[in-house]
């Protein structure tokens, strides 16, 4: 199975970590980001380690802002590491270029 539309979408998603806005305007990028990936797609045990990161994304609001303005700075941070090793993690299972 290709996985590439979906490592889009992760990649996507760290990328959007990178930006030089605060932590919360970019985990907001990346959550709308991650909103078009299909979980079910992901290989292995990752598409359960990706529906627990959307839902810890909103966990305790009405959505991914309200959850956020209620975070913590370090669960914040953790979400954001969670997003770029995933990405990393599904990168093993791609096929290697040529």
């Amino acid at each position: 199975m290709a996985y590439t539309d979906v490592a889009a979408g992760l990649r996507d998603a760290s990328l959007a970590l990178c930006a030089s806005t605060d932590i919360r305007s970019r985990l907001e990028a990346a959550h709308a980001c991650l909103v078009g990936v299909d979980g079910n797609r992901l290989p292995g045990s990752l598409h359960v380690r990706f529906d627990e990161l959307v839902a810890d994304l909103t966990y305790g609001g009405e959505n991914v802002r309200d959850a956020l303005a209620v975070m913590n700075p370090v669960d914040q941070q953790r979400l954001a590491e969670r997003v770029v090793l995933l990405y990393g993690d599904l990168c093993s299972w791609l096929p290697l270029e040529e």
